[in-house]
């Protein structure tokens, strides 16, 4: 700008600038702290909680001797589920200000939470020693308690909780946990129930609830509360299929329809959701009608959908109307977008009896994905069907390494074992699921009926048994009664009464 001055006017704005800048570097920390606070505060009460922590964050540097701000930081970092940032925050409030009570209940808490029980009771007793009633103090020394199995403690606590907050479930919760831990859900569920009838909207209290109902296998008392708890979680579609299905069980068709279509105009894409309505219509209509429901519904949506769709078809014991349900995803050449669609194809084709197309589409898909585990799965099973053992085992077992928790891969490879005729080997790889899959009934019922084959009823009436006592719930029991009507084994005698137990 050689031989040319600056306009007067920019000038200006470059002064007023550089005043700016000079007046905010010479503010106190404390107040920039402050306005850091405001912002945090700001995004606090927006639900953005992240950027109030990053706000926090920055108002404590610039002030690290205000507990004030700890706390906030704390919440703020709990609400992001950042737990340990939130444990380091409150215990900096609680290193400057030692008596501090929410820092105090907040690190009580979040030990309880962790499962640090040892480190929780450091926190307790100062708080309770400070606020002998504190509602989160009683609590977590309640859970406590309850982790050690000090039951009499427990009671003694939740006793305490309901003088102090009369108006809350969480006493009630605490005395209902106890009993379902001493193995006496049935008194769980009654305390809850009860206490229910005056707090009919905690969703906390009806969760628990849904919990204890589901442990035992109370298929009413699910779909009871299901019903409660729908409309106080009208967007989550697990609560609404549960309530269909009990609107339907009671025979309100119409209720149980207008629920499903609102599930569909919100989940339409979803996957998960449009599998469960699908199996809502497999069990609550003919099957031809829900089949051809079912495939209307696959034809106009997305590949994702479609692809389950077309699953729980075959679930359904129809090859031929998966394979036309397919047909649009499976014409065009494999890629990572439709594999699932090819691969389930070659499922399909095999369950229609056309073992040589279904070699043909999975060698294929393999050659695509080598790796593939439905695929692998499909291939030992034509393996296995041509009596080609070590290569059927090696395909299964492939999947076993890759996915431990894939419990159709075990079971097709006790399935070769035994029709080896290896039966002490088919026995070790279904002794392995079961230790694998616990609280899979399908599992159960494979190894049951390998042991019903093998003409061994008295061993598959005990793990009948078994099963039924470790679950007691629906599911159990038709397992236990299915096996006990094809033998005549001692231990069905016994098990009768765990399922005259169970039954409500």
């Amino acid at each position: 700008m050689s031989g040319r001055t600056r306009p007067p006017r920019l000038f200006a704005t470059l002064a007023t600038m550089s005043l700016a800048l000079v007046a905010v570097a010479c503010k106190p920390a404390t107040q920039r702290a402050d306005e850091y606070e405001t912002l945090s505060d700001r995004a606090f009460a927006g639900k953005d909680y992240r950027h109030a922590a990053d706000m926090m964050k920055e108002a404590v540097a610039l002030d690290d001797s205000t507990p004030r701000r700890w706390l906030k930081l704390g919440r703020a970092r709990e609400a992001s589920q950042i737990y340990s940032g939130a444990a380091a925050a409150y215990q900096q409030a609680l290193d400057l200000q030692p008596d501090n009570v929410e820092a105090l209940q907040n690190l009580a808490v979040l030990a309880v939470r962790g499962g640090e029980y040892d480190t929780a009771q450091r926190y307790i007793e100062p708080l309770l020693l400070l606020d002998p009633d504190n509602q989160a103090g009683l609590l977590s020394s309640g859970a406590v308690a309850l982790a050690k199995r000090n039951f009499a403690e427990v009671d003694r606590l939740a006793t305490r909780i309901v003088e102090v907050a009369p108006q809350r479930a969480d006493g009630y919760v605490l005395r209902a946990r106890m009993h379902d831990m001493q193995g006496d859900s049935e008194t769980a569920v009654r305390i809850l129930e009860a206490r229910a009838k005056d707090d009919p909207t905690n969703s906390d209290l009806l969760m628990q609830l849904m919990a204890l109902y589901r442990k035992l296998g109370q298929r009413d008392g699910i779909r009871a509360t299901a019903i409660r708890l729908m409309p106080l979680f009208p967007d989550d579609p697990r609560y609404a299929m549960e309530a269909a299905r009990a609107y339907q069980a009671r025979g309100d068709t119409k209720r149980a329809q207008e629920i499903i279509a609102r599930v569909r105009t919100k989940h339409g894409g979803s996957p998960s959701v449009m599998t469960a309505i699908a199996e809502f219509w497999r069990n609550n209509a003919p099957p031809a009608l829900a089949a051809g429901e079912i495939a209307k519904v696959a034809e106009a949506s997305r590949p994702a959908v479609r692809v389950a769709m077309a699953r729980t078809i075959l679930g359904m014991g129809d090859p031929a109307a998966t394979l036309r349900v397919l047909e649009p995803l499976t014409r065009t050449p494999i890629a990572p977008t439709n594999i699932e669609a090819h691969t389930l194809s070659a499922r399909a084709l095999l369950a229609a009896g056309r073992p040589d197309a279904a070699q043909a589409k999975v060698d294929e898909v393999l050659a695509f994905d080598g790796s593939n585990p439905e695929a692998l799965i499909v291939r030992a099973r034509l393996r296995l069907n041509r009596k080609l053992y070590r290569e059927a085992a090696n395909d299964a077992q492939v999947v076993m390494a890759d996915d431990e928790t894939n419990s159709e891969a075990t079971l097709l490879l006790a399935e070769i074992r035994s029709r080896e005729g290896n039966q002490v080997l088919a026995a070790n790889v279904y002794g392995t699921a079961r230790q694998k899959f616990p609280d899979d009934v399908g599992v159960a019922r494979a190894e049951i009926a390998w042991l019903l084959g093998q003409k061994r009823g008295e061993e598959a009436a005990q793990r009948a048994a078994s099963f039924l006592q470790a679950h007691r719930n629906a599911s159990a029991r038709q397992l236990f009664s299915e096996t006990c009507a094809q033998t005549k084994a001692a231990a069905c005698r016994a098990g009768a009464q765990a399922i005259a137990a169970g039954d409500n």
